[in-house]
């Protein structure tokens, strides 16, 4: 399994919002302004599978832009969108605020919208996706892992704080793409302190730390694992 980093940043930030590609086939979150970066970066005929963890803006708002790419694709095959809620309504209601013409039935032609509750997995093709409870400002909130078919895996942690959730989904996998967004505690996301205690606590995991103001990302690189932009992650 090959994880590409699409991007490592959140909205107040100088670099592009948390984004993943798997396989070259499965994205994970598609914030606002990653598709002008990922654009000749990534081949856009071979997404099978769109992942999102919540809805907020830095994880989904480019969808509607993705879509329209998507059914301007001659595949042979739906695009699956898999999010802890049914994507296809904020999808439409982004449609009508940006006075875009797209129409339901042509989007269903081109995608499946799959919601995925937390405590659920759901098996597409040839990956097992499992979905836990994060804990953040909104209720539909996610972590995920995906596991491939030869029984490889990683795990997002979407936005969270330290709870249950999260914890069940560092133990289901070894590698973790984990929120750091701030310095100090948060009642919305983790923090330096704590992503640096999980390493403590789980040596034999990596955590890869992303979703981070530029403070984070300038000034902690020692104490933190932060993957660059393009990075391919082997797992």
């Amino acid at each position: 399994m090959k994880v590409k980093v699409l991007g490592n940043g959140l909205t107040w930030s100088n670099r592009a919002g948390s984004s993943f590609l798997i396989n070259e086939e499965m994205l994970v979150d598609i914030p606002q302004g990653i598709m002008k970066s990922i654009w000749g970066k990534v081949d856009f005929q071979k997404i099978k599978y769109i992942l999102i963890t919540h809805f907020h803006s830095d994880h989904f708002a480019d969808l509607h832009i993705l879509v329209d790419k998507i059914c301007s694709l001659p595949n042979d095959f739906k695009v699956k969108v898999i999010a802890p809620k049914n994507a296809l309504n904020p999808l439409m209601q982004m449609y009508k605020v940006t006075s875009t013409k797209r129409y339901k039935k042509e989007i269903n032609k081109h995608l499946q919208f799959v919601v995925l509750k937390a405590g659920n997995n759901v098996e597409v093709d040839n990956y097992k996706i499992e979905a836990f409870k994060a804990e953040h400002s909104i209720k539909d909130c996610v972590c995920y892992v995906v596991t491939d078919k030869f029984g490889k895996n990683v795990g997002f942690s979407g936005d969270t704080i330290m709870c249950e959730g999260l914890m069940k989904m560092i133990e289901k996998t070894d590698t973790i793409f984990i929120d750091t967004s701030n310095t100090d505690n948060s009642s919305r996301h983790l923090c330096v302190s704590e992503v640096v205690a999980l390493r403590k606590k789980y040596k034999k995991k990596r955590f890869y730390s992303v979703h981070m103001i530029d403070e984070v990302y300038n000034n902690y690189k020692k104490k933190l694992l932060i993957p660059e932009i393009d990075d391919i992650i082997e797992i």
